[in-house]
């Protein structure tokens, strides 16, 4: 029996605050957040800057073919420091502006110390050179030298209104730092998501703040004063960057990687060997002529890559110059600030539980709700592509479908129709088994991990890329998929999880999903068969290639986090952790030691020795790791096979 309209009323009215009340309560819950900076990430792709990015930002990258084409010359990765000081010397001769380097150099250079003193002569002639630190949430073993010269003058600069404590730094090498202009820190927090949108302005660390690299370029720059650095926002010549209250800020876009002007290292390298012999370079001091110049490395081992709202593999260099060119930009997206998005929400709350006094019937609400939905939806989008104003948009559609139970609930209560009608909206989606798996553990839809031991394995072919660049791209293609599913089907038989290939590259883990006590040794046991199957497929691939098939190993085992990583359009299961470089290092070390399998003392203690005879090849020193690693290679019974030279 339906209520006399004036009662109607009474309801409805009452229905509007339950429904905002709810609504604020669930508004801050961090799975709503993320849903939300979602919605973020589609209208900053459906409504690109239109300001272009800044043309006098120049990244210099030390990338793949880099490595590749200067291995000759300068060896393995990492490079000698003195390669950057070449660097510098040319770039000193086309007068830049400033240099900002996006690696850091904390440690010194295993093979060639001296090169680090070349490095610090070269940043001195410079001048205008500032380094990267690392802040740590945790502490870290305390720093010979002091930082104090890369911190702000807190006379001039307001610090965030909550800032981030931070418990430990990584600076760069004392003689590095001396010569330097300043410092500036790089490090990122993403959000929950693992998706990069905002970055920090400023590190406090023992009662001093410290400039992020990108702000600490924009105020050598000019395009920003100490004094414009205020609690709330960063004033520059064009306009005001809004902070939030831990001084992070929100990066705005220009689009994909290599947004900015790029330049490989080794054709700056190139050039300054043409000058040096009397020839035109191929890139002219001049081209860096009053510019700013970010170098970094996207290398493979140097892990510089993170996950945008435009990419999920966005060279991390070029996330400190898209942070330098927000800080210019006037384009800055502003979020509506509070008590402005609390009334957003409630007032879209309250409108909905009042359309029950306006639309009574069981097909009116839905129309006037899905209405009043893509209204919402049209102004937070119109908001964003003319005013770079960010309006919620999950929180009051929140509070448009509680309006909408609300009312619908209150239809039950009085006519009896509820059950009907949500028997009819639930029957459209229970017959899909997924979704009642989904429903039965939400927890599944959401990101996120957990800890857990496993044994990572990488693998590589020897020499594949100079083989590579010698053949067809079909023949190259045919024998490396063949060997990829052979290699594939053994780890998968051990109970291995393939993460991803690399090019010819595998990297797998033991012991994921499912819990295998024995994964240990089913990698090693998987590597020994690897090793087997290469010798099968000797023939066909010298016969395809011309070359021989060789191929190094490296297995460690350690706790990693492990789960769903990724953006809501794609994910992929993997493993993040310090035990994964190791295994990729130990990988990298066969050709310095001539073996085929290299495993980590974590490893070898964990491993059934039935069957398998190891010979320990000693101690290494792993850069970035204070301790020492013990490596084994293991056999058959059969023997042990030895890396051939050359």
């Amino acid at each position: 029996m339906l209520r006399p309209p004036g009662k109607r009323w009474h309801w409805s009215c009452l229905w509007a605050v339950l429904a905002a009340a709810v609504t604020l309560l669930v508004a801050r819950l961090p799975f709503v957040q993320t849903i939300e900076l979602k919605t973020l990430d589609a209208r900053l792709r459906a409504f690109p800057a239109r300001q272009a990015a800044r043309s006098d930002i120049v990244v210099i990258v030390v990338d793949e073919e880099s490595v590749q084409r200067l291995q000759a010359i300068l060896g393995r990765w990492p490079w000698p420091r003195d390669a950057y000081g070449l660097v510098l010397d040319y770039l000193r001769a086309g007068g830049p502006r400033l240099v900002a380097f996006d690696i850091l150099f904390a440690e010194p250079h295993l093979e060639k110390p001296e090169g680090d003193r070349a490095f610090a002569e070269a940043i001195a002639k410079a001048g205008n050179v500032y380094l990267a630190a690392a802040f740590h949430r945790q502490t870290v073993e305390s720093e010979k030298a002091s930082a104090a010269s890369g911190a702000l003058d807190l006379r001039a600069v307001q610090p965030p209104l909550t800032p981030a404590r931070y418990e430990g730094i990584t600076l760069p090498l004392p003689e590095l730092l001396a010569a330097a202009k300043g410092i500036g820190g790089i490090s990122v927090d993403p959000d929950e998501d693992g998706i990069l949108r905002r970055v920090s302005t400023t590190f406090s660390y023992q009662g001093r703040l410290y400039p992020s690299l990108s702000l600490a370029a924009a105020i050598a720059d000019g395009t920003v004063n100490p004094p414009g650095v205020r609690a709330t926002d960063v004033q520059n010549r064009r306009g005001v960057v809004p902070l939030d209250d831990g001084g992070m800020m929100l990066l705005r876009w220009r689009g994909g990687a290599q947004t900015f002007a790029y330049v490989q290292a080794w054709r700056v390298l190139r050039s300054y060997g043409q000058i040096v012999r009397g020839e035109t370079p191929e890139i002219p001091p001049e081209t860096f002529r009053n510019k700013i110049i970010f170098i970094g490395a996207t290398v493979s081992g140097a892990f510089e890559f993170r996950s945008t709202p435009f990419s999920r593999v966005f060279p991390g260099v070029e996330v400190n110059a898209t942070a330098l060119d927000t800080l210019s930009a006037g384009d800055a997206v502003r979020r509506l600030p509070e008590p402005g998005g609390t009334m957003l929400t409630v007032g879209v709350a309250a409108v909905a539980g009042l359309l029950a006094g306006f639309f009574p019937t069981l097909l009116g609400i839905p129309v006037a709700f899905v209405g009043m939905a893509l209204l919402q939806v049209a102004a937070a989008f119109w908001a964003f592509g003319s005013r770079h104003l960010w309006l919620d948009l999950v929180a009051p559609s929140g509070g448009l479908t509680l309006g909408l139970v609300a009312v619908l609930l209150d239809h039950y209560l009085v006519e009896g129709r509820a059950r009907r009608q949500l028997k009819r909206m639930f029957g459209q989606y229970v017959s899909d088994a997924v979704l009642e798996e989904l429903l039965a553990d939400p927890g599944k839809l959401a990101l996120g991990g957990t800890r857990r031991e496993v044994t990572i394995l990488f693998s590589d072919i020897r020499g594949f890329t100079a083989t590579s660049e010698k053949l067809d791209p079909g023949t190259v293609m045919g024998a490396l998929n063949t060997y990829l599913s052979r290699m594939a089907e053994i780890i998968l038989r051990h109970g291995g999880t393939l993460d991803k290939y690399i090019g010819d590259g595998i990297m797998a883990f033991f012991g994921a999903p499912i819990a295998i006590p024995d994964h240990p040794s089913r990698a090693v046991r998987a590597a020994l068969e690897m090793l087997a199957a290469v010798e099968d497929l000797q023939e066909d691939w010298r016969r395809q290639t011309g070359a021989p098939l060789r191929i190094g190993v490296g297995i460690n085992t350690g706790e990693v986090l492990v789960g769903n990583v990724g953006s809501e359009q794609k994910k992929e299961y993997t493993i993040i952790g310090d035990p994964v470089n190791l295994a990729s290092r130990l990988e990298s070390l066969n050709k310095e030691h001539r073996t085929q399998i290299l495993v980590s003392g974590a490893t070898r203690q964990r491993v059934d020795g039935a069957g398998i005879e190891w010979r320990e090849i000693g101690s290494v020193r792993i850069r970035g790791r204070e301790e020492e690693v013990h490596i084994y290679e293991p056999s058959t019974k059969a023997g042990t096979i030895q890396m051939p030279m050359g």
